[in-house]
């Protein structure tokens, strides 16, 4: 019985030897993915950060004319909203023009026309309530050689880790 209980005690330093040791190669690869701007969860930036970063992501998209992406910058409420509006602007062109289009399509097809980035937008201020947000945006749109720049309020929500615009 004395030798049954020594071989599992030693068993038990076994596992907590192997328990420790992944802890460490977990703790080292966390620390490797935050040094390299790696974070998946979003755990370590700030509200701020996110904020721009959405901000960004929603310029890229609507420079490139690319209506997934921007939908994909939306919160959950707002996108179902946009996807209920646009079936319903979708079947009224389709009607009027004789064939099926989505007014995505017509979106993108207008990005054939403009060159590079018409459209800039520029975080002027961020003001955080909890999970939602007032972000002024200074959006700066160049088509054709004419230039307008309006401040706008983008309001947001923050849904899990991460920040969306919210209509």
């Amino acid at each position: 019985a004395v030798g049954t209980a020594v071989k599992a005690a030693k068993g038990g330093k076994a596992i907590i030897g192997w328990i420790l040791a992944a802890v460490a190669v977990i703790s080292v690869v966390v620390v490797v993915f935050v040094v390299n701007g790696y974070n998946p969860l979003n755990v370590f930036k700030s509200d701020e950060e996110l904020i721009r970063e959405r901000v960004e992501e929603f310029e890229t998209a609507y420079n490139n004319t690319d209506w997934d992406a921007m939908m994909d910058c939306m919160d959950e409420s707002t996108r179902a909203m946009m996807e209920m509006v646009m079936g319903f602007a979708d079947s009224i062109m389709s009607e009027a023009i004789g064939f099926d289009m989505a007014m995505s399509d017509m979106f993108a097809m207008s990005g054939l026309m403009l060159e590079g980035e018409f459209c800039e937008m520029e975080v002027v201020d961020i003001q955080i309530d909890g999970d939602t947000a007032r972000v002024t945006v200074r959006m700066t749109v160049d088509m054709y050689g004419y230039s307008d720049s309006e401040e706008m309020i983008l309001p947001m929500v923050k849904e899990g880790n991460d920040w969306y615009i919210s209509i």
